[in-house]
């Protein structure tokens, strides 16, 4: 990801300007974590069935999932908002942030909405935990 996009995008987290919701990346004014992603960066609209509406396109067709980290997970050939920043690719420990009782590594884009949809983590604790997968090397800024 571009250092100054993650910049923006985790200042914009911690501004407290952008309400949080879940399950959708914009609904009746509130954000997830990825939904203010969008707002800091200029996202075509084939990463995303509108602000409004879904989180993610499975193959063209909106996608919302559920906490279940399993169905949770968008599958990798289809376009995510991850993909658009080159980040698609990237896995993380879901230990850290208590997923499960054991080291795993899962997609970014799970651990995210896991941390947005359940409701634990406020939009300030999101970007902490971006702050530390990148001081740990899992996420690469260039």
């Amino acid at each position: 990801m571009k250092r100054e996009l993650y910049e923006d995008w985790t200042a914009a987290l911690r501004s407290g300007n952008y309400p949080q919701g879940k399950g959708h990346l914009k609904k009746d004014g509130n954000y997830c974590c990825l939904g203010v992603l969008c707002s800091v960066a200029d996202v075509p609209r084939e990463y995303h069935s509108g602000l409004e509406e879904v989180a993610f396109v499975f193959n063209g067709e909106p996608y919302l999932g559920s906490l279940n980290p399993v169905r949770f997970s968008v599958p990798r050939e289809a376009p995510t908002l991850l993909s658009f920043f080159g980040m698609d690719n990237v896995t993380v420990n879901a230990k850290k942030v208590g997923m499960f009782s054991e080291d795993v590594c899962i997609n970014l884009d799970t651990v995210l909405m896991y941390l947005n949809d359940g409701g634990k983590y406020t939009f300030s604790q999101i970007a902490d935990v971006l702050d530390e997968y990148v001081a740990d090397g899992s996420l690469v800024l260039t």
